[in-house]
């Protein structure tokens, strides 16, 4: 078998078009992708291959944190050489905001709208906001921290028009007194029962369900929430469970990698989740996303990441 050039790059249309959607165990070129988030010089642009059939076509983007030694402009020269057509965003939080100076954007709409035009003018769609914290943590300036950022994204998902925000659940601690979390898998022996009731009824629904009319309110649609080890949420059914309570515009950041050591087959999990557009983000190698509406899948640190077709 004739080997690729490790200097050439391949073209994301070509990609979806030759695997149909289904998972590609390897892929030409991965190696050099791989490596592609610690280079700066841009790699050379590929004609774009038009998907067989009825295939969605599905814009391919990457989290901007990979690239955090990059300025924005550089960065953007980076994904456009690329091929890349979106972005997530960070805008503080666990990965910090390295691209997005959040207080300068919301406090001047003229300047957010420049800044937005950098990405439209290379043809990169800001698809997501991502604002990973713990906005439950027992520590009350850990949690305002975190409060003030999401709620600081919310209003530059406004100016911007970005409907989905994605973040984690956050865990709080197991008792008023609690300095740290609690991270509480398991309802036996029962004090740890009445752990887990106390921290939903008290901390865990009373803040999604005020986050989701603070989103609602400005033109928000969803909260993909990021199912992850040490936060409440952290499985489907514990996904489920939020959604159920606090309301619909609670949805999945479905990061895989996630679910592995639980057991969850993956497959499952998308069909379980799919149902009114629940699956609002999809992710893998950390950076990458689809939805049914049309949000868009991405390349992470580890290389291609073949998507799911709806």
């Amino acid at each position: 078998m004739k080997k690729q050039s490790k200097n050439s790059a391949v073209g994301r249309r070509e990609f979806l078009a030759a695997t149909s959607g289904l998972l590609a165990a390897a892929v030409p070129g991965g190696e050099m992708l791989a490596h592609a988030a610690n280079s700066e010089a841009p790699l050379p642009s590929v004609p774009a291959a038009k998907p067989p059939g009825n295939l969605r076509k599905i814009p391919i983007g990457v989290f901007d944190p990979v690239y955090e030694h990059l300025s924005l402009d550089a960065m953007l020269d980076k994904v456009t050489g690329l091929g890349l057509e979106a972005m997530e965003i960070g805008t503080g939080g666990y990965p910090n905001n390295p691209h997005c100076p959040l207080d300068e954007l919301i406090a001047d709409r003229a300047k957010a709208k420049v800044w937005l035009k950098k990405f439209e003018d290379r043809g990169i769609r800001v698809a997501t906001l991502s604002c990973h914290g713990n906005p439950i943590h027992p520590d009350p300036k850990h949690a305002q921290k975190d409060i003030d950022t999401f709620r600081k994204t919310v209003l530059l998902a406004e100016i911007l028009d970005v409907k989905v925000i994605v973040g984690f659940s956050g865990c709080p601690g197991g008792t008023p007194q609690d300095t740290q979390p609690n991270w509480i898998t398991y309802r036996w022996p029962p004090e740890y029962a009445q752990m887990q009731d106390w921290q939903w009824k008290e901390k865990v629904v009373p803040y999604w369900k005020d986050a989701a009319k603070f989103a609602r309110s400005h033109g928000v649609k969803r909260l993909a929430l990021e199912m992850h080890p040490n936060f409440v949420v952290y499985n489907p059914r514990t996904l489920m469970k939020l959604r159920e309570a606090a309301g619909e515009e609670i949805g999945a950041n479905c990061d895989l990698s996630h679910l592995f050591w639980q057991g969850c087959d993956p497959v499952e999990v998308i069909h379980f989740l799919s149902p009114s557009s629940r699956l609002t983000w999809t992710s893998a190698s950390k950076a990458f996303s689809a939805s049914k509406m049309k949000t868009p899948f991405s390349l992470g640190k580890l290389g291609w990441s073949a998507p799911l077709m709806f």
